[in-house]
Formats: C-alpha cells, structure tokens, sequence
C-alpha cells in the first residue's frame, strides 16, 4: 500500500529519496548518529569527518581566470562618511537586561559580555541587502570571507522606490550603495574589514553569489551580483585593492536586450564554472559561458535564450546531483516552477513543485532543497524526487522571509529569517531522517531584531519558536535579510 514519505521507515525513506545505493545508505546513517542529537550547536569535529562528501570546488589558477581585473578609483575615509551612515546605537537585551552599545562605522564590536555568545555586531553604514561568505574547499585555511552589499539614503531607504523595481530603466539613483569585504579570523576570532567597493554608479548590489572555484596568488575568488541596472555583474577579487575605491568598470557584465527595449535581468545561477543561467523580465531564459573555459569573443552574446513563462523570473536554481548532472528550477509567477535537467532540458522536465515563497537553498551533502512554498511553512524535497511532494519542517507564527542550508559543508543546520526580525535555526535531519515521523523537533531562536518608534535598533537574546516577514510586491526585488549558513 502507498504511504506518503513522513510515515516510511528510515531504510525505505533512504531508499526512496536517494535510490538503492548502499554506500550512500551507510553513510546517512553515520551521518544520522552524528548529528542526531545536535539542537543549536555546529560541531567542526563532525564536520571535518564528513568532509570527503563536501562540495568540491574547481581550483583555478590566477593566470587562467581569462577574466580582467576590475577597475576602481581610490577614495579616503571622508568619502565614506559624507555618503554613508555613521555611528548606530544598539539596545542589547539579554535576561530582562538592556544594554545600549554604540556601533562605531565598519567597526565590529564584540557584545559577548552583554548577550553570553561568541557575537559581533556591526554598522556596516546602511541597509543590508545581501550577504554570501566565499565557499572553500575542506581543510582550508582558518580564514573565511564575507560579502556583504548595502544600500543608504539619509531620509530613508524606500523598498518601493522605482529603482528597486524589476522594470528600473533609470541609470539615476538617490541611494547611495556598496559591497563589503569582511575577512574573518576563526583561530583568533578577529573580523576586519578589508575592503569597500562603492558602487552607486551602479545601483544597488544584490543576490550576491561567489562564483564556485578557488583561485591561487591574489585572488579571493570572483564575486557575482545583480544590480538594480539589470545586469549581472562578474567581480574579481584580489587582495591588493584598495581599502576603499569606487567600482569604475566590473570584470565581466551580463545584460540582455530585445528589439525594442533592454530586458532587466531578474535572477541568476551558475553551471559550475562553465555557464550562467539567468532569468529576465519578459520571462525568459538564457545562457551565457563563463569566461573560465572560454575563449571566445562573444563571451557577452547569450548562447540561447527561450522564452520559459508569461510572467518576470524570480529565482534560478541549479543544484548538483550526486551523478554530476544539474537540476534546474526555474520561479516565476506560475502557480508551479519549471524544472529540468541540463543535460536534456526537453525530455526530463518536472513540473509538480509547488510554487517557492522563498529562494530554494540546496544542501549538496544530503541532495536536499528547503524552501517555503507557503507564508509561514519551510519544506523540503529530495532532488532525486523532486517530482514528489514535499515534506513540511517547520511551522512558524509569521512569514518566512528566506531560509539558508549549508551548500557546501553539508551540515544538517538551516536559519529561517522571519518578518517579526527572529532568526531560527533548526536541525531539519532530526525529522528529516527520522522513521515515522515520531520525533518531535524544535526550531530555536537565536536573535531578534526590533525597531521601536524611537527608531532605535534593538536586538533581544531569547530561546522561542520565531516567525517571519511581509512581502514585497512581485515587482520588487527579494532583499535578503542577514542570514547565512556556510
């Protein structure tokens, strides 16, 4: 008789989400012991012993990038502080405790004391729009980078302003905006800012995504992002640039255009280090090639381009199967998203996943998407059958704004980011990979973030279920909220 996966026993789950592979069901059951009983804590020792699962990355030497530098004019610290906001008070409240901090600019300020956690906090100089630390392979150095993008206006940022819209075809801006690079020392648990692209020439930063390879000499990695232009713009990052400059003229631009007018575009994801997808306005898709294996001229033309649905493209998914063939899901406005597998786009297409209400975030160790197809529901599907239902993990009091898996260390932790400022995380494994859905799991809020009308930024340490965020309009961009999981 038929069950649905929640009442399966662990083996036929197993079986069912990741095939009759025997090797991959011994390992999801050391994988199951290990991190069972883990609630709220990462162990890096459990982490380093799976690591031969982890995500590889593709090791590129600099010479061979065949990708420009970028070009920028130096600038000094007065720049930054006529353009941008200055020093922020934070209320700190921890056990009925209130302590007022003052965030001087770009300065990380440890608020261990007041909140009894390893935490920093930051006035990065505006409105965070987008975050993404730099994927490495497993065992790296014990420095790790940041990105982060924001954006400024002193009377206020509006998220209903015409340049955050999909359809912007101004190149004028009232907001002032930037990406951050933040390097953060775990040995020495040091955070420094090492350098600031201002970019308002062209327009906000966001959906700030690292290109998946490691480079050699100078170069960080090579940092992608869209901006409120309508185009994706490649960024090589090397370790020699200025503390702070303006971005002049990027690596590498992508943009699109028809007969009649240019097409914004609206989402993006990459094919390993080879290609780009990204989605457009009309409701199209195209492809580019990278510039990593590619020598040809036309690195800018798109390689096809095809029209996908009726509506603008919200996200792009391209998540690796564990037979090295990506499955692509494309989110619009349809009720459902078309999904396929590269390799044979017009034969493999899975058309039953329910609709996302947030960006899908793929754990490549587990072969696993959590998203959330409702306002206040995150779920998860396993790539393998993904024409299947998916299973619901985590029922909040409030709209989920976005929810982060680990993409490259494959841990079993998520953060859901709630429109009431919580940020939850939940080891989704424990109902996951568990036979009939017996256990009973509980999300734990680590932070949440207020704004009293005093305009003041509160920030409140509690261990309870959180919730979620209100929307923007479907003509807007999906600003992310400061949550990540490496």
């Amino acid at each position: 008789m038929w069950k649905v996966s929640r009442d399966l026993s662990l083996k036929a789950k197993i079986h069912a989400n990741y095939g009759a592979n025997e090797d991959y069901y011994d390992f999801i059951r050391s994988y199951k012991s290990d991190w069972f009983n883990y609630v709220a804590y990462i162990d890096e020792n459990t982490v380093k012993k799976h690591a031969d699962r982890a995500k590889k990355l593709d090791t590129i030497e600099e010479d061979q990038l065949n990708l420009e530098n970028i070009n920028v004019t130096e600038v000094d610290v007065d720049y930054l502080k006529e353009n941008f906001k200055e020093d922020i008070s934070l209320d700190v409240v921890s056990n009925k405790t209130t302590t007022t901090v003052n965030l001087p600019a770009r300065t990380p300020v440890s608020i261990q004391d007041q909140t009894k956690r390893n935490a920093f906090a930051i006035s990065v100089g505006g409105m965070v729009v987008s975050i993404q630390w730099l994927p490495q392979n497993i065992p790296e150095s014990e420095v790790s980078y940041l990105a982060v993008s924001l954006t400024y206006n002193p009377d206020g940022v509006n998220l209903l302003d015409p340049e955050f819209s999909i359809y912007n075809k101004s190149n004028h801006s009232t907001n002032k905006s930037a990406i951050q690079i933040w390097k953060y020392d775990v040995g020495k648990n040091e955070l420094d800012l090492e350098h600031v692209l201002i970019t308002s020439n062209h327009g906000t930063a966001h959906n700030l995504k690292w290109v998946p390879l490691t480079s050699t000499e100078t170069t960080l990695g090579v940092l992608a992002a869209q901006f409120t232009d309508g185009t994706v713009k490649l960024l090589k990052i090397n370790k020699n640039l200025p503390k702070i400059s303006i971005l002049d003229q990027p690596s590498l631009s992508y943009s699109l255009s028809c007969t009649k007018s240019s097409l914004n575009i609206t989402a993006y994801d990459f094919i390993g280090t080879e290609k780009i997808l990204v989605g457009a306005t009309d409701g199209s898709l195209s492809e580019f090639m990278l510039p990593f294996h590619y020598q040809g001229t036309d690195i800018d033309i798109p390689s096809y381009k095809t029209v996908v649905c009726a509506g603008p493209i919200s996200s792009v998914c391209c998540a690796l199967g564990a037979g090295g063939k990506y499955l692509c899901l494309i989110y619009s406005i349809a009720r459902r998203p078309f999904s396929f597998i590269y390799d044979n786009s017009l034969q493999d297409v899975y058309t039953s996943i329910a609709r996302r209400n947030t960006a899908p975030g793929f754990n490549y160790v587990l072969q696993n998407l959590v998203h959330s197809t409702l306002a206040d529901v995150c779920q998860i599907f396993a790539l393998r059958s993904a024409h299947s239902l998916s299973s619901s993990l985590t029922k909040l009091d409030s709209q989920v704004i976005c929810t982060r898996v680990s993409e490259v260390l494959g841990h079993p932790f998520f953060a859901i980011g709630s429109s009431n400022g919580d940020v939850v995380i939940v080891n989704y494994m424990r109902k996951y990979l568990s036979a009939r859905a017996a256990f009973r799991h509980t999300p734990l809020k680590i932070w949440k973030f207020l704004a009293p009308s005093n305009s003041r930024k509160q920030k409140e340490v509690s261990p309870h279920l959180g919730g979620t965020k209100m929307l923007l309009g479907a003509s807007h961009m999906p600003l992310q909220m400061p949550v990540e999981c490496y």
